[in-house]
């Protein structure tokens, strides 16, 4: 699942106008800090997001695109069906 989340992230970053390369490793620094930021802090990733999130700035424009496009439930329905077949 999250080598699709990076394929479509990198491919935003092309459609911005960066080299493929570029974007991949700008989206790599962002995961790996991501990932730090949690591992090092405990904290829940909403608590995070809400942190990060400025009103009216760009990160609460790309969240509120996430929700209109229903990304978070996607993601959760996906993983639910992976499971279930598992469990199948």
């Amino acid at each position: 699942f999250i080598f699709t989340l990076i394929e479509a992230m990198v491919e935003a970053g092309v459609a911005m106008g960066f080299q493929t390369t570029d974007a991949q490793e700008l989206i790599l620094q962002m995961l790996q800090g991501c990932v730090t930021l949690l591992q090092e802090t405990g904290r829940h990733p909403a608590e995070l997001k809400w942190q990060i999130a400025s009103p009216g700035g760009t990160t609460i424009a790309g969240l509120r695109m996430l929700e209109k496009e229903h990304v978070k439930s996607g993601l959760i329905e996906s993983f639910l069906t992976a499971y279930q077949k598992a469990q199948d």
